[in-house]
């Protein structure tokens, strides 16, 4: 399925392309998630290990089990998470 995940801020495209879900969109693409908008995104069991998810919107996102080893998370929004 396409999938796009815009900016938090901007609306910038920051991910588009061709993934079988938000949470494989997401793990492939770790590095360049920096103020990503993935509000009450299926994170559950994410291999989010080292992913860049400074001042991302993961508002009502669901992380249960999610990996998120040496994951950077500054000023991210996880209420509700």
């Amino acid at each position: 399925m396409q999938i796009t995940i815009k900016a938090r801020f901007t609306n910038q495209i920051l991910v588009t392309g061709d993934y079988e879900s938000i949470k494989d969109a997401v793990e492939k693409n770790r590095a360049s998630l920096d103020r990503a908008s993935l509000e009450g995104a299926s994170l559950d069991r994410a291999n989010l290990y080292g992913a860049n998810l400074n001042c991302a919107n993961l508002y009502g996102a669901s992380l249960e089990g999610a990996n998120l080893y040496r994951a950077s998370l500054d000023r991210a929004s996880l209420e509700g998470a």
